[in-house]
């Protein structure tokens, strides 16, 4: 968790590297900024890495409890990891084009603005990232709740938190 926190909530918050709706200053700020750019990006792959050995994890504790069931969980999980991936790869692509000055020569102001979309994409994809990783750790905590391998409560509360990171998620891009 600490990898992708600082890496979204410190690298791509508004205030630090992405300007909402300038593209040019955030280009300005990723040129400005690369290294910490490319650690944010470096922090991302390491976070889905882990992730993967997450779900691995759960899958094998929660199988015994019902394994259709974990499989579905492993799949919404796997989806969400994938498209974050995804979304990482064009954050990079993105770095590659305001970074390098021979690619950005060949584009105009009005060009380098429509780069924008990458970063637009980058936050529509964790919304919908999002959605998956709700979805397979509700399945995942409610599989928790039945095996009785942790306290009830802990594995309701885990319902509750995964519902709001979605909903807050799905809310804020919508109202956006």
């Amino acid at each position: 968790m600490a990898t992708g926190l600082f890496a979204e909530f410190y690298v791509h918050f508004p205030s630090t590297l992405v300007a909402s709706g300038d593209a040019a200053k955030t280009a300005a700020n990723i040129i400005a900024k690369e290294r910490l750019y490319r650690i944010g990006i470096a922090n991302n792959i390491i976070t889905f890495a882990i992730d993967v050995v997450l779900i691995w994890a759960l899958y094998v504790l929660l199988r015994p409890v019902n394994q259709k069931l974990a499989l579905l969980a492993v799949f919404f999980r796997l989806i969400e990891t994938t498209l974050a991936c995804t979304a990482i790869l064009n954050s990079f692509v993105a770095m590659q084009f305001v970074t390098d000055a021979d690619r950005l020569k060949a584009f105009d102001p009005n060009q380098i603005q429509a780069l924008s979309v990458m970063h637009s994409m980058y936050a529509l994809s964790f919304v919908i990232v999002a959605v998956f990783l709700g979805l397979g750790s509700t399945i995942f905590n409610f599989l928790l709740l039945r095996s009785r391998y942790i306290p009830k409560v802990l594995a309701f509360w885990g319902h509750i938190c995964f519902f709001a990171i979605a909903n807050k998620s799905i809310c804020n891009h919508c109202l956006s």
